[in-house]
């Protein structure tokens, strides 16, 4: 199921995005966020850090990238990874770009992304906006 919601970000219509949309602006996502958060502070300590950078991950500002849809609304911890704003553009612009899903699986192609993205030394999240 992961494919089918390839290119959420990138335009992808009908049912699915809307499914999707009203998910990330519900008070359910909201919440899966907040105990994502409270999880993973337990677990790494109190300085969360976007996966692409290692700068600081600031809850309220910055973003959970799903790296799978499949348990879209079920989310386990590891489907979801901190990235700042930039960062998350750039990782589905990558899948998209490249057409990843269509040679490899959801998840692969975000480890690929996020691993791209890692060694461009003129990639900085900290240039993002504010």
């Amino acid at each position: 199921m992961g494919r089918l919601f390839r290119g959420l970000r990138g335009g992808l219509a009908g049912e699915r995005k809307r499914r999707y949309d009203k998910y990330i602006d519900s008070s359910l996502w909201r919440s899966r966020r907040a105990a994502w958060v409270a999880v993973e502070r337990e677990r790494v300590g109190s300085r969360i850090v976007c996966v692409v950078c290692r700068g600081e991950w600031v809850f309220g500002s910055d973003d959970l990238h799903h790296v799978d849809y499949t348990r879209l609304g079920a989310e386990r911890h590891h489907d979801l990874v901190p990235v700042h704003r930039v960062a998350h553009d750039q990782i589905h612009a990558l899948i998209d770009g490249f057409h990843l899903t269509r040679r490899v699986p959801l998840r692969l192609a975000n480890r690929h992304a996020i691993s791209i993205l890692r060694r461009k030394k003129q990639f900085n999240c900290a240039l993002r906006a504010a």
